[in-house]
């Protein structure tokens, strides 16, 4: 998954553009949105202390439609929710990106 597939999606979405080379985890939250407003669960979990320090950040959406909440363990906040956002849009929105 690149940034450039998230900016795709928000495109394809019909929300204000992005660059593809964007940063920080507030370019993502009008995707969030967008997907609680249809009935998404987002969660968003910081690990303090963890032996696997690559995987502090948690991001995990739910919904009808699913077989089993997405869910992703990474390094940083915006990578946690691209990824999962990436998912969302591949398997609820039809959105075809690569990872």
């Amino acid at each position: 998954m690149s940034k450039k597939h998230i900016a795709k999606v928000v495109r394809e979405k019909g929300l204000p553009a992005i660059s593809a080379d964007w940063t920080g985890v507030d370019a993502l939250l009008p995707l969030i949105e967008l997907a609680t407003g249809e009935g998404a669960v987002c969660v968003i979990k910081f690990d303090g202390k963890r032996d696997i320090a690559e995987a502090r950040y948690s991001a995990i959406i739910s919904c009808e439609g699913l077989e089993m909440p997405l869910r992703v363990d990474a390094d940083s906040l915006e990578s946690a929710l691209a990824q999962v956002l990436s998912s969302f849009a591949r398997d609820i929105w039809g959105i075809s990106v690569e990872h």
